[in-house]
């Protein structure tokens, strides 16, 4: 059963009240509907439904805790397994404090240190990472303020030039010419004989071409 309150910036936030039959309170629907009430009358009045449970204090290391058990099984392997890297080798000091004291300028002087010391894509990604587990503990009601990892500027990503090795032409010519559609195989073939662009030639007529 769950119960949704508008919060802070105009979100919506969902509060369990537990499962049917986990509780002596919750025995029958009858009952969690008026547990739900309950729940939103405390709400309105200003309870936090999460205060009994971390006090205020939630650090940012629980709400990772809790965002990488529910998101195991969901999220692909290899994006957990950066998750837990950036966390283990750069957001374990933060990650003790209670996100209520993680200030905007403290992150700011974070991403800087990271880009100095491990380059800008690995300082953007920590950030990220720590936005979105705020993000979550806002989603979820566990943190009712504004995000202080939004206020970071990230790096600009840099313009990445790569070229083919020998043996990747090689590759790709191979496949290239066993190719079935000779009409898209030797299109690919002009542009790269000719170094044309693709709009270039999409526009040609057989008349402007010499044999």
């Amino acid at each position: 059963f769950n119960i949704g309150t508008t919060g802070t910036q105009d979100t919506t936030s969902q509060f369990n009240i537990g499962f049917l039959g986990d509780l002596e309170k919750l025995r029958t629907p009858e009952m969690a509907r008026e547990a739900a009430v309950k729940l939103k009358m405390n709400i309105n009045e200003g309870e936090q439904p999460y205060s009994r449970k971390y006090g205020n204090s939630i650090t940012l290391k629980q709400i990772y805790d809790e965002f990488m058990s529910e998101k195991e099984g969901v999220l692909r392997p290899q994006t957990l397994y950066n998750y837990k890297s950036i966390w283990d080798n750069k957001l374990q000091k933060i990650g003790q404090k209670a996100i209520k004291n993680i200030s905007s300028d403290e992150l700011k002087v974070l991403h800087k240190h990271i880009t100095a010391e491990h380059g800008s894509y690995i300082a953007n990604q920590s950030i990220v990472l720590v936005r979105t587990l705020i993000n979550y503990a806002i989603k979820e009601g566990k943190y009712r303020n504004l995000n202080p990892a939004v206020a970071v500027k990230l790096n600009k990503r840099e313009a990445r030039v790569r070229y083919l090795t020998h043996e990747e032409i090689k590759r790709f010519l191979d496949l290239l010419y066993q190719y079935d559609n000779l009409t898209t195989r030797d299109s690919i073939l002009m542009l790269l004989y000719t170094g044309a662009r693709k709009s270039n030639r999409s526009e040609e007529h057989t008349s402007e071409l010499q044999s």
